[in-house]
């Protein structure tokens, strides 16, 4: 989730913006991991790389953490606040520094080597890295799915309504772009294995998971960009591609899991506890980044302006940047006291996450 720039008081009237991840710990996404940084205001709605590539690792560790060190291997991405002329950048950054985060991470292995490194570079690919399906949520729109007006009936349509006919679709889902650029061809080594059945006749749709009791029910519009899971499976497993009804169902049900309602929500949770995290940290912006921060006047990388003081408002260059970077050091998976060496430890885990 990403908030809208903000200007910081006392710090220098410098906008900001707060950007909150959280990601889902067990089976049943109760459990999450949050985290939150602070980056300069962009021209765009976009995330920076080197943002993107810090929330990726911590709340990737957590999950290690969480699941006795195994790591995930199919991923779905809900990015929320981001509009249609984004959706390019998006992909080109955001989603590169996903995977970039996840080779990273890979590299910590003895051993570790991609089967398609000739054309990985040291990116990361599908091939080394989980397959990913990476899905803009958005709510910033002037669509309404009604019923046909009915005297002594209600115009709301029913929990769990969800509209993806091609005939009110945007011309860009019967492009098929979820899918078209994802490499069909890959090394006989490869960790993963290509579906047979695989289908793509467009993955957008409207979703109404909460019912109506006032005014109209304003559905959420799920853009899928990127489908690799439709495309790819890993190896060793009787997973199922992840078709348009399949993920359909998956947002309807995990719209029922937020953790302080006792009806489903118009947002998936991991979107709403994003959002929750970042108006949580507007609110002690002052406190946080004008007391616990350093303002680097001309940092190395132009995107970090802020990071983390320690003793006595000194930095310690030999601290590792996963540890400088992360604002609440008691929500990160790493040892602050660890410096330069990354010692993982659980974090602690607030009520707001479940």
């Amino acid at each position: 989730s990403h908030e809208q720039p903000i200007s910081i008081a006392g710090v220098k009237e410098q906008p900001i913006s707060i950007v909150g991840a959280s990601a889902c710990l067990d089976p049943s996404c109760m459990a999450m991991a949050q985290t939150v940084r602070v980056q300069l205001k962009l021209k765009s709605d976009l995330i920076n790389d080197s943002v993107m590539l810090s929330i990726t690792k911590s709340l990737a560790t957590q999950f290690c953490l969480h699941n006795g060190n195994q790591k995930p291997r199919r991923v779905i991405v809900f990015r929320d606040g981001a509009s249609d002329g984004s959706f390019d950048k998006i992909l080109e950054h955001e989603t590169a520094a996903i995977r970039k985060a996840f080779y990273e991470l890979n590299l910590t292995e003895a051993g570790f080597k991609c089967p398609n490194a000739s054309q990985c570079q040291g990116r990361g690919c599908v091939f080394c890295t989980p397959i990913i399906t990476h899905v803009i949520s958005q709510t910033q729109h002037n669509i309404r799915v009604t019923l046909p007006k009915r005297e002594g009936f209600k115009t709301n349509v029913l929990s769990g309504t969800c509209v993806d006919d091609e005939l009110v679709m945007p011309f860009q889902n019967g492009l098929k772009l979820a899918t078209k650029d994802v490499t069909k061809d890959g090394p006989e080594n490869a960790g993963v294995h290509l579906f047979s059945d695989m289908k793509d006749n467009g993955y957008d749709f409207l979703l109404t998971p909460q019912g109506g009791l006032k005014g109209t029910s304003k559905p959420v519009f799920y853009r899928v960009l990127l489908n690799e899971n439709a495309v790819w499976r890993p190896k060793g497993e009787g997973a199922s591609p992840l078709t348009k009804d399949l993920l359909q169902e998956c947002v309807f049900y995990m719209s029922h899991m937020y953790g302080t309602a006792t009806k489903s929500v118009r947002k998936v949770p991991v979107v709403h506890y994003s959002k929750r995290l970042t108006e949580t940290f507007g609110c002690f912006k002052n406190y946080i980044l004008g007391d616990k921060l350093i303002d680097l006047q001309d940092p190395v990388d132009k995107s970090i302006r802020y990071i983390r003081k320690y003793d006595d408002n000194l930095i310690d260059e030999k601290m590792a940047p996963e540890i400088s970077s992360e604002l609440l050091s008691a929500f990160g998976p790493y040892d602050p006291k660890s410096h330069s060496d990354l010692v993982w430890r659980v974090p602690f885990r607030p009520h707001i996450s479940a």
